[in-house]
């Protein structure tokens, strides 16, 4: 019995299939911040950041010979904060790279940033509660009437030019405090647009002063906060919305009730 090769076997392969690409590239233009989140090391007064002096050109060249999956303009600082930041994203959207940001929309956005920021593939932002007061207490800089602002306007840009928002994703610290208005913050973002909600496993650094106590849920009250998670997920199941737990999490609550 002869063999004869499939008409797969006989296409022509694309050489780009060949070669390894990176899942995703992280574009870090800057470590600064213009918020004070109580958990993180940014608000730390020995905490320096910097921005990214790079051409764009040669960055534009780079990012076309990886040929990612994702490009996240974003590292540990907020990438919005810096006025140029709308050249950069345009510059590498009209290359039809995969562009996506994660931002804690605390400033009000420009018209401009509002339609870069609608041109995204993902857009990411980090929010922990959807109870204002308690809000400004965890993520000193951000209120929640701005976010909510800030996102009407970016849907509202993409309605008038009649093209699909990006897909837009809440990111919340899973504190002690966070987790015990998770299902709220999923309620809040099924109502602004979001399609995922992901909650990060919560890493305490050295805290400012006089300000709010805060634990990792495992060491506070471990099964309220996994009974929070479940309702939480039986929300965003219900609206329809994906939820995803970093990995650790569940594990550690887990433990501690064990």
């Amino acid at each position: 019995m002869s063999l004869q090769r499939t008409n797969v076997e006989r296409a022509p392969l694309d050489p780009r299939l060949l070669r390894a690409r990176p899942r995703v590239v992280f574009v870090e233009l800057t470590s600064r911040c213009n918020v004070r989140c109580i958990y993180c090391p940014v608000s730390l007064p020995e905490y320096v950041g910097r921005d990214l002096e790079f051409d764009v050109e040669q960055l534009v060249d780079v990012l076309r010979r990886c040929a990612p999956h994702e490009v996240q303009l974003n590292g540990h600082g907020e990438t919005t904060m810096l006025p140029h930041w709308t050249g950069v994203a345009q510059r590498l959207l009209a290359e039809g790279l995969p562009l996506t940001l994660t931002t804690n929309l605390a400033k009000r956005m420009s018209d401009e940033e509002c339609d870069v920021l609608g041109r995204l593939r993902s857009l990411k932002v980090s929010l922990d509660s959807a109870d204002a007061e308690l809000l400004e207490k965890l993520r000193r800089g951000v209120r929640l009437a701005r976010v909510e602002d800030n996102l009407a306007r970016i849907f509202e840009r993409c309605r008038e030019q009649r093209r699909d928002p990006p897909f837009l994703q809440l990111s919340c610290a899973a504190s002690d405090v966070a987790v015990e208005g998770l299902p709220d913050l999923v309620r809040w973002a099924a109502a602004h647009g979001a399609r995922s909600v992901d909650l990060v496993n919560f890493v305490r650094h050295d805290a400012p002063p006089d300000t709010l106590p805060l634990r990792h849920p495992s060491a506070g009250d471990p099964r309220r906060a996994l009974a929070r998670l479940d309702e939480a997920r039986t929300v965003a199941a219900d609206l329809g919305l994906a939820m995803s737990v970093e990995q650790g999490l569940i594990d550690a609550l887990e433990d501690a009730c064990a």
